[in-house]
């Protein structure tokens, strides 16, 4: 929850202003993830990019917990093409 919401005061700080809520950004990466899980299963994170249409872009960040479940860690807006 920490770096979520340091995610959330940096974006705004540079100018990545988010035009969705917390939740339907959680909502829709949590929705996709199954997609990006990194097949070696020795790997404990990893991040994705995707797009809220019309054109809102997101980077997220998940980490294996302590139970071994992907669990996200953080969000930024992505002005960045991909």
């Amino acid at each position: 929850m920490k770096v979520i919401l340091k995610n959330l005061v940096l974006s705004f700080k540079i100018g990545r202003i988010m035009k969705h809520s917390k939740e339907q950004i959680e909502a829709t990466a949590n929705a996709i993830m199954q997609h990006f899980i990194p097949k070696n299963e020795a790997e404990v994170e990893f991040s994705f990019h995707f797009t809220i249409p019309p054109s809102s872009n997101y980077k997220v960040s998940y980490e294996k917990n302590d139970n071994q479940l992907w669990a996200l860690v953080g969000y930024e807006a992505d002005n960045d093409n991909h």
